[in-house]
This record gives C-alpha cells, sequence and structure tokens, in this order.
C-alpha cells in the first residue's frame, strides 16, 4: 500500500476545477473524513469530492494553510518544538498579512474553513477577523464583507438611536478595505 503522504485525494471547487490534495492533509478536513469514510465500501479509490461551496483560489490557500501546520506539527512532535512554533507563528502572521484586508478573501476563507470543517484554521480565521474588525463601523464592515445593507434610512437611525452605546468609540472609516 502506498504511504499515505503519498495518496491523493481530488476535489472538484465550485469554479469547476479539480484540485489534488495529499490525502493527510485533505483528512484534516471533517467534511472530506466524513465523505470518503461514506463512501469507504467503494471499490473505487478515484472518486472526485464536490466541494461546491469553495472556489479553487481559497481552496489552495486552505490546503496551504492545514499541509503547513502538518508539517510543523511533526517537525514538533520529533524533538524540535521550539523552532516549529517560531516557524508556525511566523507562517500564521504572514498567512494573515497577505489576506488580511481583502475582505472577500477572508470571507471566503472563513466560509471555506466552515464548510470544511477545519476547526483549526477556522479558530484561527475567527479570532484574526475579529481583531481585524474591533471597533469599525457598520459601513466599514458591509465593505469589507461585501454586505449589502437592507435596511431603510429610517430604519438605520433608530436602531443606531435605540443602540447608540453600540457606536461609541468606533473608528472612523478613512480607507476602503477591499481597495
Amino acid at each position: 500500500m502506498a504511504d499515505l503522504a503519498k495518496k491523493k485525494i481530488s476535489m472538484r471547487t465550485s469554479d469547476n476545477k479539480v484540485v489534488e490534495v495529499d490525502k493527510d492533509v485533505a483528512m484534516e478536513f471533517i467534511t472530506v473524513k466524513s465523505f470518503y469514510e461514506d463512501n469507504e465500501s467503494s471499490s473505487e479509490d478515484t472518486t472526485t469530492m464536490p466541494v461546491e461551496n469553495v472556489h479553487s483560489s481559497i481552496l489552495e490557500k486552505v490546503i496551504d494553510y492545514c499541509k503547513k501546520h502538518l508539517e510543523l506539527g511533526a517537525k514538533a512532535r520529533n524533538g524540535d518544538a521550539p523552532a516549529a512554533k517560531e516557524e508556525l507563528e511566523e507562517f500564521d502572521r504572514s498567512f494573515v498579512k497577505d489576506n488580511i484586508e481583502n475582505g472577500l478573501t477572508m470571507r471566503g476563507l472563513l466560509l471555506a474553513a466552515n464548510y470544511l470543517d477545519a476547526k483549526e484554521l477556522l479558530e484561527f480565521l475567527i479570532g484574526e477577523v475579529a481583531n481585524h474588525i474591533k471597533n469599525k463601523s457598520p459601513e466599514y464592515l458591509r465593505r469589507y464583507f461585501n454586505i449589502i445593507n437592507d435596511f431603510t434610512d429610517e430604519e438605520e437611525q433608530k436602531l443606531r438611536s435605540d443602540h447608540a452605546w453600540a457606536f461609541e468609540g468606533v473608528d472612523p472609516d478613512d480607507t476602503h478595505p477591499n481597495s
């Protein structure tokens, strides 16, 4: 039998691309693990799992994150924990820096991590996004996450007056988040 790290799993994304993933990385996603456990009785080992809620560019980022975390976890278990921890922290900082300013990318990463049930990534992203949007106005959040304002002017004014405390200390909206 081939080494687990050498086995590949195929995933078809929302943009109809097939992405090959190392099986050990793919099994970090509970959704993928469940899919393959449910289809274990199939004699075919070539089943392509549909991930119709995830774009290929986002899936590649999710795979890169999980692959790096698996590699560094193995490095830590092999006796180089301090170096692995430092490298992991640097990787995480770089991952956030490369993605945090684009709300659409972060939204895609959050949705993908949630859909794939990649718990470690999801928890990490939630914390980073929470820090990023702290003290931001509703207008900033709408732009950042590409959310359409469906409140009328009257409804919004009422909400602002009824919950004025929620708008205290909000940062000014000097920059557009997705530019």
